[in-house]
C-alpha cells in the first residue's frame, strides 16, 4: 500500500550572486540546491518530529 503525501513548497531568500556560486560548486559534485535542501529539511524533520508521530505522516 502506498500513501501519497500532498507537497508544499518552501521559499527562501538568499544572495543572488552566493546562491550562483552555490549552484555551481555544487554542480561540480553532481548535487543541486533542491537537493541539498530537501536532505537538510529531511534531517531537521526527522530530528524535531518524534518518531511515533512521523510512522502516522
Amino acid at each position: 500500500m502506498t500513501i501519497r503525501s500532498e507537497k508544499a513548497v518552501l521559499q527562501v531568500s538568499f544572495s543572488k550572486e552566493k546562491l550562483e556560486a552555490l549552484k555551481f560548486y555544487l554542480g561540480e559534485k553532481d548535487s543541486t540546491i533542491e537537493k541539498e535542501l530537501q536532505d537538510h529539511v529531511k534531517g531537521v524533520y526527522e530530528k524535531y518530529v518524534p518518531a511515533p508521530t512521523r510512522r502516522y505522516l
